[in-house]
């Protein structure tokens, strides 16, 4: 076949999928979640609600702790008057967790900076999770600080002997060698930039749901190659040529929606790095669109296609790091395309892993379909 006729077999396979409303909506839920999601990120808004109360009253040494724990995107601090409006809070699903810092907090730091057993800190939670867990440890960092200050004032007064020197002194020297940036550096494993710089924690799942609307266009796709297989629309070409259809119709889709994908994160500003980005999106393509024709033919109908459609989503956002990374089953994530795009991004040598998946599959597609679906 020449390069003239494949591009009318694209453009004419293209034009059909244009006239579906499945493959229009994903098309345009792209580029609508892609600046929703990015607007949201730029709000003042966090994961996790946390509501922080005294319980008796607020101090000083509870303030400073709850201003160390304001700022970026992981949570959102709520400051409540009384610890009952904390706890009415979460019971009410407006905050996912309470804080609830004990009276004479400043006294509770210093003996804890002796060493000593003190609650400083009452959690109420809804239930237990990973970002739960996370906010907690920045708790623990805010108010070790204000522990750390304890432990400092103390070896000055007693160890040093200085009684002289005033509180506000003390604070202004300590907190004078208070880094809050460049003691930790984050880089890519292949990169010298800084992909966690001025980040929002809420842009981390979008492109793993991206992912997974190409990895649907591409199961649409292919269950429209089912049908025109039952429905022997190309049953005049040759049993070996067959398969060209099928891969036609299932490329067709997913590399316009690729393309939308990434003009939607460049144009949105999402997108930081153009080059990495079209490369993985073009071996994602390419990998979507040999796990959608082995599976189109594998599974003998169109019944049995779609009904594999849900569990492959679930298992790719579940199994591929979309929300979190799972280790349990690596052979698992392995199979499905989006693991080798997510991790890419930040490591170009799975790369290599995706163009061998690729290859591996759309060959093993060639060699199967004649055999099993021109019988």
């Amino acid at each position: 076949m020449t390069g003239k006729k494949c591009l009318v077999w694209y453009w004419l396979l293209h034009k059909r999928l244009l006239k579906k409303a499945c493959f229009l909506l994903i098309l345009g839920a792209i580029p609508i979640i892609v600046l929703l999601w990015a607007r949201l990120g730029t709000q003042e808004q966090g994961i996790i609600r946390v509501a922080a109360a005294p319980e008796t009253i607020w101090e000083e040494a509870s303030l400073s702790a709850v201003d160390r724990l304001k700022g970026g995107s992981l949570m959102e601090v709520r400051m409540c008057r009384t610890a009952e409006e904390a706890e009415t809070l979460v019971a009410a699903g407006e905050a996912e967790t309470a804080w609830i810092f004990q009276p004479e907090l400043a006294e509770r730091l210093a003996r804890a900076g002796r060493g000593e057993s003190v609650t400083l800190v009452r959690v109420l939670l809804q239930e237990e999770n990973i970002f739960g867990s996370a906010v907690r440890e920045k708790l623990y960092g805010a108010l070790f600080g204000e522990i750390s200050y304890s432990m400092f004032e103390t070896f000055v007064r007693e160890d040093l002997g200085d009684a002289a020197t005033s509180g506000e002194t003390l604070r202004s020297i300590y907190d004078a060698y208070d880094y809050p940036q460049g003691l930790v550096r984050f880089v890519f494993l292949d990169s010298e930039s800084d992909p966690l710089e001025n980040a929002s924690l809420l842009l981390s799942p979008l492109r793993g749901i991206l992912s997974l609307l190409l990895l649907l266009a591409g199961m649409a796709a292919a269950l429209y190659a089912k049908q025109d297989e039952k429905q022997q629309v190309f049953a005049m070409l040759p049993p070996k040529k067959r398969v060209l259809p099928l891969f036609g119709t299932v490329w067709s889709a997913v590399s316009v929606t690729a393309v939308v994908l990434l003009a939607a994160l460049l144009l949105s500003g999402v997108g930081t790095r153009p080059g990495r980005e079209a490369l993985m999106l073009l071996l994602l393509a390419l990998c979507v669109t040999g796990f959608c024709c082995l599976l189109a033919t594998l599974l003998p109908g169109e019944r049995a296609l779609g009904a594999a459609l849900p569990l492959v989503l679930v298992a790719a956002a579940a199994f591929c790091p979309v929300f979190v990374n799972v280790r349990s089953f690596p052979w698992l994530s392995g199979l499905l395309p989006p693991y080798y795009y997510l991790y890419g991004l930040g490591n170009l040598s799975f790369a290599v892993g995706a163009s061998i998946y690729a290859a591996a599959t759309l060959s093993t597609v060639y060699f199967l379909y004649p055999r099993l679906r021109c019988r």
